[in-house]
């Protein structure tokens, strides 16, 4: 496709004529190569909290190489100290795609609850939920999994309400939320149980975690591996 858009000058598009092209973030710039010559058209994105603090960012080809370089070098000390690897890393790279955006397939499973609905659990709504649900077993390796992909997140500045939902168990024996206990204690999140963007618990009603599945971005249930649960 041609987009109308194109032929015109910057100051004449209204993005409401030809082909849509408004749906997406695209760049526009004016390149003149000689004959017989080449010429390279380098650009880099970035975000920030007004015009004048975008003003003061270093722009050049050296300031994004540094920049790149240091963001690159963080990101390899991060999976190193969370213990992921690369193919860990694309999963929970799947997850946080799954949670950022709205209308997806596997949020449409349920009709939405009202938003209190999350309230009983301590949760406002105000961040996206992951939900896990264990039964009685608990499932280690989606336990540590949801743990260390939460963390990943956060270390990306992303915050996520990850609640761990184990039903509700007869007696004081409740084996998943003493294994989920257990590895928090052990692992980067000891300290952020029960604190905004951080991991809960919930023990409900089969009703109760059905509202809590309603309103979650994302739903992983023991018994089934990571990958599968994510092909779905």
């Amino acid at each position: 496709a041609t987009p109308e858009q194109m032929r015109r000058a910057p100051g004449e598009c209204d993005f409401r004529t030809g082909d849509v092209i408004a749906s997406c973030l695209s760049l526009r710039a004016g390149v003149r190569v000689p004959a017989g010559g080449k010429a390279a058209l380098c650009f880099f994105t970035a975000a920030g909290e007004s015009e004048a603090a975008l003003s003061a960012l270093p722009c050049g080809l050296d300031a994004a190489r540094e920049a790149l370089s240091l963001s690159a070098a963080r990101a390899r000390m991060t999976l190193r100290f969370l213990h992921i690897d690369g193919a860990m890393l694309a999963l929970y790279q799947q997850m946080l795609g799954a949670i950022c955006f709205f209308g997806q397939p596997h949020q449409a499973l349920l009709p939405p609850a009202p938003q209190n609905a999350l309230w009983r659990a301590g949760l406002s709504g105000a961040l996206p939920l992951l939900l896990v649900r264990l039964g009685e077993d608990a499932d280690k390796p989606l336990i540590r999994h949801a743990l260390r992909a939460h963390a990943w997140m956060r270390a990306q500045g992303v915050w996520v309400e990850l609640v761990f939902a184990c039903g509700d168990a007869p007696g004081y024996l409740r084996p998943a939320q003493d294994a989920v206990s257990a590895l928090i204690a052990a692992g980067p999140s000891r300290d952020l149980l029960g604190v905004p963007g951080g991991v809960r618990f919930y023990n409900g009603t089969e009703e109760e975690i059905a509202e809590m599945e309603s309103l979650a971005r994302l739903t992983l249930r023991g018994g089934a591996p990571l990958a599968r649960q994510l092909a779905a």
